[in-house]
């Protein structure tokens, strides 16, 4: 088990509780040794995270398309529509609605 996990067996409680704690130290009194020591810890785990991930990916792929898909770029995106097709967005506000083709 990665040290960042501390047997959680999951990523995003681990990172919310280090980015409460980065939230905590740096809205108080904090040396910059404390910031410091924090980033670098913040980065190790990123970096797990990362190397994780891509142990996944590389072990069980049908897995990771499933749990992590991977973004297609714009133009990947085009390609795969045909040109009698429009791709629409929308955003509700609570006041009014935005659509964007």
């Amino acid at each position: 088990m990665l040290p960042c996990w501390h047997g959680s067996g999951r990523s995003q409680p681990i990172f919310r509780q280090k980015s409460d704690r980065r939230i905590q130290l740096l809205s108080g009194t904090h040396a910059e040794e404390q910031v410091a020591v924090w980033r670098k810890r913040w980065r190790s785990c990123r970096e797990q995270l990362q190397e994780a991930e891509e142990h996944i990916r590389a072990t069980s792929p049908g897995y990771a398309a499933l749990t992590h898909p991977l973004s297609l770029s714009i133009k990947e995106l085009r390609q795969l529509l045909d040109p009698e097709t429009v791709l629409f967005e929308y955003f509700l506000g609570e006041e009014r609605g935005h659509v964007f083709a």
